[in-house]
């Protein structure tokens, strides 16, 4: 079992996919506060709570073997506000995930090739892969984001990713 997690500085969305890449479940985890650093305050306790998250980290039975999480990035510098402050719940989020499975980040070009999508694909671009790959229709858009993000953290551990080099990683 793999999850993909698609988060925000006010939420986050998680995807977890058996090993055909299949969706299996999913959830919805929103930040208690007003301001984004109220809300980052609350990131770990919030994940530690979820019984569904906490339970699929800890399952003995198919347990989640790997988890990719969204690395942002941007070119804009006007955006790099914005990103220092995802940066910062991405910490979080990650601090809350015990030692066993392991961590993948991967950014939005890098999730998105890794599936076969154009590194800027739109959001309807991957909303449609997502569908047609198994994921129910009308959902948020980052269920469908977490769920591409989860399909290429499963193709990075299985080997399967296609790269233009023999060097190049999804890690990288």
């Amino acid at each position: 079992m793999v999850a993909g997690i698609d988060y925000s500085t006010k939420d986050c969305h998680i995807v977890e996919v058996d090993e055909y890449g299949t969706p299996t479940r999913m959830a919805f985890l929103k930040f208690a506060g007003k301001l984004s650093t109220d809300r980052l305050l609350t990131v770990r306790r919030t994940i530690l709570d979820d019984m569904w998250f906490t339970g699929i980290l800890w399952r003995q039975v198919d347990p989640v073997e790997a988890i990719g999480i969204e690395d942002p990035r941007a070119t804009n510098p006007k955006l790099r506000s914005m990103i220092a402050k995802l940066a910062r719940v991405q910490g979080a989020i990650v601090q809350a995930i015990p030692e066993q499975p392991s961590v993948h980040f991967l950014n939005a070009k890098q999730w998105r090739t890794a599936v076969g999508l154009s590194g800027s694909a739109s959001k309807g671009d991957v909303a449609g892969w997502a569908i047609d790959h198994g994921m129910p229709e009308d959902l948020a858009q980052d269920y469908y984001d977490a769920f591409v993000i989860a399909r290429a953290t499963l193709l990075e551990v299985s080997g399967d990713v296609v790269r233009s080099s023999a060097s190049e990683s999804l890690l990288d």
